[in-house]
C-alpha cells in the first residue's frame, strides 16, 4: 500500500504568497482584481508563462516551470498557484495539477472574472473542473453550413461519446438526427435529459449494429449523409473474457455499418477509434484495429468518405478511471491501480467530441486524424491528485494498493504504428496521420471469415484468426500468448 503524503494542510496563513498560471486577458484581469481588493489575503509574486520571450507582466516576473524548484518555493515561501489561463483543456489542467502537488503547491483556479466579490474568482479545483474543461469551438458557422439539412446518424448513441456528440450537434440545423443504441433505458434517459421526445426531426432507434438487415432497414428508409460510428465494446478485461462479442460488435458491426453507408451513398462516415488499437496488446484493441482496417479498404470508394478519430481515454467516460477512483474515495479507500508507472494519455468527453465534429468535416478518403492529448498521465499521479481533490478532513488517511497489470493491458499506450507518421492540420489540436494500411486487400477476406465465426469458437482459434490479420497484435494475456 501506497500513502499519501501529508501536504502541510494545516491552518490558513494571514497572507499567502502566490504565482498566477497564466499570462493572457485572464490572468491580467485576475491580478488587478487581487491588487484591488481590500480584502484578499494574497501577495502575487508573479506570473508562469510558457513563452521564454515574455519576462514581465505589470512589472511582476514571468517565471516558467523549470524556475519552480524546491529552492525557489522555499526562499519565496510560495503557498498557492491560481490557474487563470483562457481554454486551458482538461489533460493540461490535470498535467498542471500533478506537476504542483508533486512539489508541495497547493492549487487554485479562476472560475471567472466577478467584478464585484474576488470572493467568487478563486475556488479550489474540483474533479468536476477536470471533467469540463473544454475549449472553444473556432469555427460554428463553418460547421453549421457543413451540418445544415444533413441527416446525421448516430451509433452508440446513449454511451459517453454518443450522448455529448448529440448535446453538441442539436444546436446545428440538421434535416434529421438518427440516433442508435442497443440499451432501452440508456437511450430513453438521453430522450428524456434533453426532451427531446417533442421533435420530429430525431429519432431513436433500438437496435444492434450486429443485426445487419435491421441497419439496411434504417439506412433505406432515412438515407443518412453522415455517419458517426461510436458503439463498441472497449472495456480491455470484459473483452480478454468475451472475444467473440468483441469480435461481433467491433469488427462485424463496423462491416455491417461500412457496407449499408456504401450501398446508401452516405457523404462521410467517421469511427471513433481508440489509442489501444495502435500495436495492441487486447482482444478490444485488435479488434478496434481491425475496424481502422475496414475503412482502410475503402480507398476505392468514391462515393463515401471514410475518416478515422483515434484519441486516448476519455475523463469521466462510462467505467473509466476517474469515476472509479471517486468511488473509491467515497468508500474510505484503497484506490487501487495495476502498475506503479502506468500511464495513460486523457481528454475530456466535451473536448473530445468537439474534435470529432471538426475532424468530420476535414478529411479526405481515408485520413485518420489523432487528437493532441499532451503528454501521458501517470495513473499513480492521478490517484494522488483525485485524492486531494477530494476536500476530505484527512486525505493522508487514503491508500493507493498496487494490484498488478490485468490481462491484455499495456503499462503505456502508444499513439502510432511503426508504418505511421504525423503532419499538422488548421486546428492545433488535430494531428493527421500519414501511413497506409499493407495488403488489405488479402485480409480483407481473412476479416470476413472472422466475422462468422460462431458462439460456439474456441477463444484460442478467434484470437489465433486475429494475430492472422494484425500481425503486431502481441496478446498481454498469458492464455492466448503462442
Amino acid at each position: 500500500m501506497e500513502k499519501l503524503k501529508n501536504n502541510n494542510l494545516g491552518p490558513s496563513k494571514n497572507h499567502k504568497t502566490i504565482l498566477i498560471y497564466g499570462v493572457d486577458t485572464l490572468a491580467k484581469e485576475t491580478y488587478n482584481l487581487l491588487a484591488q481588493s481590500k480584502s484578499t489575503n494574497y501577495n502575487v509574486l508573479g506570473f508562469i508563462g510558457e513563452d521564454k520571450n515574455e519576462t514581465k507582466i505589470e512589472a511582476l516576473n514571468i517565471y516558467h516551470l523549470e524556475n519552480l524548484t524546491k529552492d525557489f518555493i522555499d526562499k519565496y515561501k510560495i503557498d498557492d498557484i491560481i490557474i487563470a489561463k483562457s481554454h486551458i483543456d482538461s489533460n493540461k489542467l490535470l498535467q498542471l495539477i500533478n506537476h504542483f502537488y508533486s512539489i508541495n503547491l497547493n492549487v487554485k483556479i479562476v472560475s471567472q472574472v466577478n467584478n464585484h466579490k474576488t470572493s467568487h474568482l478563486i475556488k479550489n479545483i474540483t474533479i468536476k473542473d477536470l471533467l469540463e474543461v473544454s475549449p472553444i469551438n473556432q469555427s460554428p458557422e463553418r460547421l453549421n453550413k457543413v451540418y445544415q439539412n444533413m441527416t446525421i446518424l448516430i451509433t452508440g448513441a446513449a454511451g459517453s461519446v454518443g450522448r455529448e456528440l448529440v448535446k453538441q450537434l442539436i444546436p446545428f440545423k440538421f434535416k434529421q438526427l438518427i440516433l442508435i443504441d442497443n440499451v432501452e433505458s440508456a437511450l430513453y434517459n438521453l430522450q428524456q435529459e434533453l426532451f427531446l421526445d417533442h421533435r420530429n426531426d430525431i429519432t431513436f432507434i433500438i437496435s444492434d449494429i450486429r443485426d445487419n438487415l435491421k441497419l439496411k432497414t434504417v439506412f433505406n428508409t432515412y438515407k443518412p449523409n453522415i455517419v458517426f460510428h461510436a458503439a463498441a465494446y472497449k472495456h480491455v478485461p470484459l473483452m480478454e473474457q468475451n472475444p467473440y462479442e468483441a469480435v461481433k460488435v467491433n469488427v462485424l458491426g463496423t462491416k455491417n455499418l461500412i457496407n449499408n453507408a456504401v450501398e446508401f451513398n452516405a457523404d462521410k462516415f467517421i469511427l471513433i477509434s481508440t489509442d489501444k488499437a495502435v500495436n495492441p496488446t487486447s482482444i478490444m484493441g485488435a479488434t478496434k484495429r481491425i475496424a481502422e482496417m475496414l475503412l482502410g479498404y475503402q480507398k476505392r470508394n468514391r462515393k463515401t468518405t471514410f475518416i478515422t478519430t483515434r484519441f486516448g481515454n476519455l475523463l469521466g467516460s462510462n467505467g473509466s478511471i476517474i469515476p472509479l477512483f471517486k468511488k473509491q474515495i467515497e468508500n474510505g479507500g484503497p484506490l487501487t491501480i495495476t502498475h506503479k508507472n502506468m500511464s495513460r494519455y486523457f481528454m475530456s468527453i466535451p473536448e473530445a467530441c468537439q474534435l470529432i465534429i471538426e475532424a468530420s468535416t476535414m478529411g479526405n478518403n481515408h485520413d485518420t486524424f489523432l487528437f493532441n492529448m499532451g503528454k501521458p498521465v501517470k495513473i499513480f499521479d492521478l490517484a494522488l491528485s483525485m485524492i486531494k481533490l477530494s476536500e476530505l478532513k484527512y486525505p493522508e488517511d487514503i491508500n493507493i494498493k498496487i494490484i498488478g497489470l490485468r490481462p491484455g493491458e499495456k503499462i503505456h499506450e502508444e499513439l502510432l504504428t511503426d508504418n505511421e507518421d504525423t503532419k499538422p492540420t488548421e486546428n492545433k489540436k488535430i494531428i493527421k496521420v500519414v501511413g497506409k494500411f499493407t495488403q488489405i486487400n488479402k485480409t480483407y477476406h481473412a476479416i470476413e471469415e472472422l466475422c462468422e465465426i460462431s458462439p460456439e469458437t474456441q477463444d484460442i482459434e478467434i484470437v489465433s484468426k486475429i494475430k492472422s490479420i494484425v500481425p503486431e497484435y502481441n496478446p498481454n494475456n498469458p492464455k492466448f500468448r503462442s
